[in-house]
């Protein structure tokens, strides 16, 4: 199997790098780097990673990595590149809106990693939302083809998370749906990619804007004594 990687630059999106590269080595690897002005929940985000991906602190860059930028990657010289390497599938993490002229050129397709459900969140901070919503039950990770749409391609695979605990941070729980997400892929990549089918329900597109300080704090506040009881199952909201 011949395939591209597009992603960022997060110990997660070198974590994503490294479990790919278990199962298929990439002819190329596009990094796109996170803006230096992160929001408040991707700078707790990247605090709660060092408990989970630390091992990659000490990460040595393999010399099929491109560091770019969003224009760069979708420039005449990188898709150039692509389509030299003329790869069967493009697998994608945490990089920016794909245009057609990249997405397209994979024989099979660009395959993206939502870690969120997307017949209910799609776009960003979808274990957030669901946990604002107070809906633990839809936490979890979505595998799919990329189209025109914003998390609308047809669906691989779907799975919510089955190990939440307690004691999980919002920050942990999304970490836990990379993970989720990372197993999912490296698992079809041994075993078949399929087809996908088309997504019959689109959930509602959360953008960074739609976030803020107050929603934050309410979701920090609570997400302790909601994960209790949701995990003693005495709540008819996630039955």
């Amino acid at each position: 199997m011949k395939s591209i990687v597009i992603t960022s630059d997060s110990l997660r999106h070198i974590e994503f790098v490294e479990r790919i590269k278990e199962v298929v080595k990439p002819l190329l690897i596009f990094m796109v780097p996170k803006k230096k002005k992160a929001s408040r929940i991707d700078n707790d985000i990247m605090k709660s990673e060092l408990n989970f991906f630390h091992k990659r602190l000490s990460w040595v860059r393999d010399e099929n990595i491109i560091t770019c930028d969003t224009k760069q990657l979708h420039s005449k010289r990188a898709t150039d590149m692509m389509i030299d390497a003329n790869p069967d599938y493009m697998f994608v993490f945490g990089g920016p809106l794909l245009r057609k002229n990249v997405f397209q050129i994979p024989r099979f397709g660009a395959i993206n990693i939502h870690t969120g459900l997307v017949n209910h969140y799609r776009g960003v901070d979808s274990t957030y939302w669901a946990l604002y919503d107070n809906r633990p039950d839809l936490i979890g990770t979505t595998l799919h083809y990329i189209d025109d749409s914003i998390d609308g391609g047809n669906i691989i695979q779907q799975n919510t998370l089955s190990n939440i605990q307690a004691s999980d941070t919002p920050e942990s729980l999304f970490i836990k749906a990379c993970n989720l997400g990372f197993d999912m892929l490296v698992n079809k990549i041994g075993n078949g990619i399929p087809v996908g089918k088309k997504n019959i329900k689109l959930g509602k597109l959360f953008q960074k804007k739609d976030m803020n300080d107050s929603i934050i704090d309410q979701v920090k506040s609570r997400t302790s004594s909601l994960l209790e009881e949701y995990l003693v199952g005495n709540n008819s909201r996630f039955m």
